[in-house]
This record gives structure tokens, sequence and C-alpha cells, in this order.
């Protein structure tokens, strides 16, 4: 049986995250997160899973200006190393 909730059908749009330097990430105001660090690009991967996003939810990685990459919450999340 393939069920389809409400809202489903909705699209949503990628999560613009910013990373800055060597190591400092933030998210679009309205969700008003940031990160620190090595792996800062993972770790607000992470604090977005822990709050209940969708793993198949893009996010555009972008710095200083350039879209550098589009990747999904959970492959981010899982990502080891550099942020691109």
């Amino acid at each position: 049986m393939n069920v389809q909730l409400e809202g489903d059908d909705i699209p949503t749009e990628p999560i613009r995250v910013w990373l800055y330097g060597d190591g400092f990430a933030s998210i679009d105001a309205e969700l008003a997160m940031s990160a620190f660090g090595p792996g800062a690009l993972q770790t607000i991967a992470r604090k977005l899973l822990a709050v209940g996003y969708d793993p198949e939810q893009e996010l555009d990685v972008h710095r200083g200006g350039n879209r550098l990459n589009r990747i999904r919450l959970r492959d981010a999340a899982h990502q080891e190393g550099e942020d691109f």
C-alpha cells in the first residue's frame, strides 16, 4: 500500500550552508545554526538530523558567493575530513 501524507507533494528548497575560512559554517538566518572547527559542515548536518530534518533534504554548500556543491543531508552527516 502506497500512502502519501499531506505535504509530501510540496517540493522543499535546498538549505543553503555558507562556509567561511578554515572551519566555520552557518545556515540561512531563519534556521540560525552554525558550527566551528574541522568538519563544520558535518556538524551542521548532524544537528539538522537531530532536530528531525529529512535525511534526503538537500544542502547547497557555498563559499565566497559561489555554490560549491549540492549534497544530501545524510551524506553530509557521514562525510569525513575537510569541508569541500
